[in-house]
């Protein structure tokens, strides 16, 4: 094919300016570490896993994280990352979830990444667009799951297991709450 070695080339350097983008971002994050700015290095850890998923420090930068979310300081941080990622990736229950999480863990408590999760929820509650397409996330995440769990715990019954369905129909209450499943 006429050009393709000119194509070729050109996307290997580009792949070469990326990777040395993100090595640069991953430097800066263990400077903040260094200092223990949890909060840039988090940043900056958050923005190599969005940004540059198909390079070789994307793993670095994951591996860090991991290690970050030892450090109590640090981890409502990731975890707030985490949650925003999921939200723009248009994972709104998910990301609520995430969200509910960390606002209401006491080893987070008063904490910027709870205060922040909770203003978060507080903007999902508020937006009726959001939670529109929070409650069709749900119903559709339920259709999926929940019968199944319905079916097993009938199951139970019909095997004289009484506890073993109670407790799957509690699972099922529990998971979705605001759906025909929990009725």
């Amino acid at each position: 094919v006429p050009g393709a070695e000119t194509w070729a080339e050109s996307s290997r350097n580009r792949l070469i300016e990326l990777e040395d983008m993100a090595k640069k971002l991953l430097d800066d994050a263990v400077g903040f570490d260094i200092k223990q700015d949890f909060v840039k290095e988090v940043e900056l850890l958050a923005t190599i896993s969005s940004e540059f998923p198909k390079t070789k420090t994307y793993e670095a930068a994951l591996h860090k994280m991991i290690k970050l979310k030892s450090h109590p300081e640090a981890a409502g941080y990731i975890e707030l990352a985490q949650a925003e990622a999921l939200e723009v990736d248009n994972k709104l229950l998910d990301a609520s979830n995430l969200y509910k999480a960390i606002a209401t863990n006491p080893r987070y408590e008063h904490s910027v990444p709870a205060l922040k999760a909770a203003r978060k929820l507080d903007d999902f509650n508020k937006n009726e667009e959001l939670r529109n397409k929070l409650k069709a996330e749900m119903t559709a995440k339920a259709d999926k799951e929940a019968q199944p769990m319905l079916n097993l715990a009938k199951n139970y019954l019909a095997n004289n297991k009484p506890q073993l369905a109670i407790e799957k129909l509690r699972q099922v209450i529990e998971k979705f709450p605001d759906t025909a499943y929990a009725e």
